[in-house]
């Protein structure tokens, strides 16, 4: 998503005119930037695929990517708190 978002600005068509393949690359890249190992390629390609899909209600879709991308931003913060809550939990155990 984060690919998506950030590189095309929710711009679907564009993030289609890259094809699988480079998608694929660019979403590597970002999952390796972010500190993961490696990426979910299936996934990946249904995201993909998903860009195509007419069906839904299209006119919804830049709110509810405004939302996802919000929730992006955030993640590393709510990550580092979970992580930091299940670690005062374990040593409370």
């Amino acid at each position: 998503m984060h690919v998506i978002l950030e590189r095309d600005g929710g711009e679907f068509e564009r993030t289609r005119r890259l094809g699988v393949a480079r998608f694929e690359r660019a979403v590597r890249r970002e999952i390796f930037k972010r500190g993961g190992q490696k990426p979910c390629l299936r996934i990946a390609r249904r995201l993909f695929a998903a860009l195509a899909d007419p069906t839904g209600v299209t006119a919804h879709r830049a709110g509810v990517l405004q939302r996802v991308a919000f929730v992006l931003a955030d993640w590393p913060t709510a990550a580092g708190k979970l992580a930091d809550a299940e670690y005062r939990d374990e040593q409370r155990a």
